[in-house]
């Protein structure tokens, strides 16, 4: 779900504004990914610095995994 919403937050300007206030109330998401060095992003800084860089807007191919 979280990538979901970075994903709408990111590629689909009409929602963007909705993103960041569902990325906001989501909060922190606790991940056990096991011995492994991957974190989970926090939505609301990650669709933030994606805007900040110029990337809103366009169509992702791929949802990052």
């Amino acid at each position: 779900m979280n990538d979901f919403v970075i994903a709408i937050g990111i590629s689909y300007l009409p929602l963007h504004d909705e993103a960041l206030l569902i990325a906001e109330q989501i909060g922190t998401v606790l991940v056990d990914m096991g011995k492994t060095h991957c974190k989970t992003p926090l939505a609301l800084d990650y669709i933030r610095k994606a805007a900040n860089k110029g990337r809103s807007g366009f169509k992702r191919k791929k949802v990052r995994c």
